[in-house]
């Protein structure tokens, strides 16, 4: 629902994949489960590009933050599959290169979900619920 309301909106979007290096990892890109599902695959029409990291920083080995900067980019919106993994690391090493940080909130996530948001609520990122982000998106459709 994100995802698509920032292509509707026009929003640039930049997608992070994370290939592990670990064999054994299921986020290796040997393994079946490291694969993008249907909804979150990028659109090459819609210029979407689609970045490999290795690490938990999707700032690391990447040209993400060169990226933003050519664009112009002051604040991301961050979503993620491990919130206390790389979404963390990212919004950190984020907010320390001066980007303006949120990250999306839902009512069904889990209890580290939750208690990663709230240890670092206003210190690196504002915590925003995916609805708000959703309406304000909306909002900004209107503009386009």
């Amino acid at each position: 629902m994100l995802l698509l309301s920032f292509r509707k909106a026009h929003l640039p979007i930049i997608h992070v994949k994370h290939d592990s290096s670990t064999l054994t990892s299921p986020f290796h890109p040997s393994h079946t489960g490291n694969e993008l599902e249907d909804y979150a695959k990028p659109l090459t029409t819609n210029n979407e590009p689609l970045l490999h990291k290795s690490v938990n920083s999707a700032f690391i080995g990447t040209d993400l933050e060169k990226r933003l900067r050519e664009q112009g980019t002051l604040s991301l919106v961050i979503v993620g599959l491990t919130t206390n993994h790389c979404c963390e690391t990212t919004t950190r090493m984020a907010g320390n290169l001066g980007f303006r940080c949120i990250l999306c909130t839902t009512i069904k996530a889990n209890e580290v979900h939750f208690n990663t948001l709230a240890s670092f609520n206003e210190e690196f990122t504002t915590i925003v619920a995916t609805k708000q982000i959703l309406d304000t998106i909306a909002t900004l459709s209107y503009i386009f």
